[in-house]
């Protein structure tokens, strides 16, 4: 009964509903990707610069003394490719400061290849030294004739300050050089090898100013042998002067074989720091005609043959015409003491094959004819036997004049000697 009554005072609890049956879940699906944000549009790359904006930025950093990035932009210009020559020449400046000369030339043996051309072949070439530089660069000159700066390069390779001791020949070659620049330059064919205007107007100043100067060492009165003659009782001997240091000297007379050299003398010649060539010859009796003359210069290069004209009765009278010249003070002399009255004329004797013609005056009086024995060539200078050289003045003559027509047919001026006032 009790349990009853609890039945009836507590409900019964409800039942549960039955699950409903689980349908299959779908899989859980991805989520959408994320917009991506916008992209800004990349800044162009900039323009490589030009072969100007490098030279430009290299001279500035030169002028800096930023050496390194002169350096580099000096390089990047070389690397571009280029005819100009003065950025190669500076680039290479730099290069042998920093690194030595070897690395210079290393640099511009790579650039010879590529990108290649003349200008690196006449840098590279530079990079060497001493006769191997001036032998590469006229090479360079020579293959590339039309590469103007090549010929201003080479003419310096030949100048006095390039040469421990210019030759003629070495001027001759430089003048040749600066005439091919200079007719380039006139051509409009050298101006566009320069990146630097400047330096073009530099080199072509430059050039005029020495080819002018070498134009005045290259007249043929400084670049041919001066040889004297002078007649003693011995005979004629010759002395040749060369026009600059001369390691031999050669002489040659008409139907001779070969030329006959001087040898040398015991003479250092400073210059060349060897032995002087002798310059005197001893002719042999009976010669005449045409001397040649030719040297060897300081690198051993034959110069010549110069004809001299060798005339002994010619040569004869202008020795003797130089002397008379030089020493006319003593033409005329007085006597002394009880032959006060006498008026000795012996240097004109003994010089007479110099002279054409005489004459002499007392006072203010006419010009005579004062008679001369004739020239003995075999003798010149002797004076003889039955010649007696004065002549007696009248009295109380104050002064004598004379005046001499020499054999070449120059005159003297008219020289007075006064007597001394007793």
């Amino acid at each position: 009964m009790l349990a009853g009554l609890a039945v009836a005072l507590w409900p019964r609890a409800p039942r549960p509903e039955p699950a409903a049956p689980q349908q299959a879940s779908a899989p859980p699906q991805a989520a959408a990707p994320e917009p991506a944000p916008p992209t800004a549009t990349p800044a162009p790359a900039p323009a490589p610069r030009t072969a100007a904006e490098l030279y430009r930025d290299a001279r500035a950093a030169e002028a800096q003394g930023e050496a390194a990035k002169a350096r580099r932009d000096y390089l990047a210009l070389a690397e571009q490719g280029t005819e100009t020559i003065d950025p190669l020449l500076r680039l290479a400046a730099l290069i042998r400061a920093q690194d030595g000369r070897a690395d210079a030339r290393e640099l511009f043996a790579r650039l010879a290849r590529a990108p290649g051309g003349p200008a690196y072949e006449l840098v590279h070439a530079q990079q060497f030294e001493g006769e191997d530089r001036r032998r590469r660069v006229a090479e360079v000159a020579a293959a590339r004739p039309d590469y103007a700066p090549a010929h201003y390069l080479s003419a310096a390779e030949s100048s006095a300050d390039r040469m421990a001791l210019q030759t003629i020949f070495d001027k001759r070659a430089e003048a040749a050089a600066l005439d091919a620049y200079l007719a380039a330059d006139a051509d409009g064919r050298a101006s566009r090898f320069f990146l630097d205007a400047s330096v073009g107007a530099d080199w072509l100043d430059k050039a005029r100013a020495r080819r002018a100067q070498l134009s005045r060492e290259l007249e043929p009165a400084a670049t041919t042998p001066r040889v004297t003659f002078m007649q003693s009782s011995a005979g004629w001997t010759m002395t040749i002067t060369a026009p600059e240091a001369a390691l031999a000297l050669g002489w040659k007379l008409p139907g001779q074989d070969g030329f006959a050299m001087t040898g040398a003398s015991a003479a250092l010649d400073p210059r060349t720091g060897r032995p002087a060539a002798n310059p005197l010859v001893q002719l042999p009796p009976g010669a005449s005609g045409p001397v040649e003359i030719v040297y060897d210069d300081a690198g051993g290069r034959r110069a010549g043959p110069f004809p001299v004209p060798f005339e002994p009765m010619k040569e004869m009278a202008a020795g003797q015409r130089q002397i008379l010249d030089q020493f006319w003070t003593s033409w005329i002399a007085f006597g002394e003491a009880g032959a006060a009255d006498l008026v000795y004329y012996t240097q004109l004797v003994s010089y007479r094959c110099g002279i054409a013609r005489a004459e002499i005056g007392v006072d203010d009086g006419p010009m005579k004819a004062l008679a001369l024995p004739p020239c003995d060539p075999a003798r010149p200078a002797a004076i003889p036997n039955d010649v007696t050289p004065y002549f007696r003045a009248p009295r109380g003559a104050r002064a004598i004049v004379v005046r001499l027509t020499y054999a070449d047919g120059g005159q003297s001026p008219e020289r007075r000697f006064e007597r001394a006032k007793p």
